[in-house]
């Protein structure tokens, strides 16, 4: 679905903020892990495998999801990160009212 340039705007501020609570999620697995490796005298090199496999994860999920993204799947980003909660109804307000009700409809017809 093509945007308008104010709803470009809008998506390109969503994205900006569903990578970094992809990388929130990163960030609080890896002190899990390191806190079970603190708390527990977990095997360092062990605790150390866990965390690179863990950020390098993270870093290609976020690359597929985020990188080289050109305005026609603006919407199919936002309606992703829309329906795994990583934006809320609040944060789809500024959309132009077409764009916020497709994207509202589209979600309640994939739970």
């Amino acid at each position: 679905m093509e945007l308008s340039k104010s709803d470009k705007k809008t998506a390109r501020i969503l994205m900006d903020k569903g990578i970094l609570k992809e990388i929130e999620i990163c960030n609080a697995s890896v002190l899990a892990i390191l806190t079970d490796w603190k708390n527990d005298k977990k095997e360092t090199r062990e605790t150390y495998g866990k965390v690179y496999e863990i950020v390098k994860k993270n870093d290609k999920y976020i690359a597929s999801n985020y990188d080289g993204i050109t305005g026609i799947h603006y919407f199919n980003t936002v309606l992703n990160m829309y329906c795994k909660g990583l934006v809320t109804e609040e944060d789809i307000k500024p959309f132009s009212e077409t764009i916020r009700e497709r994207l509202i409809a589209f979600k309640k017809n994939r739970i």
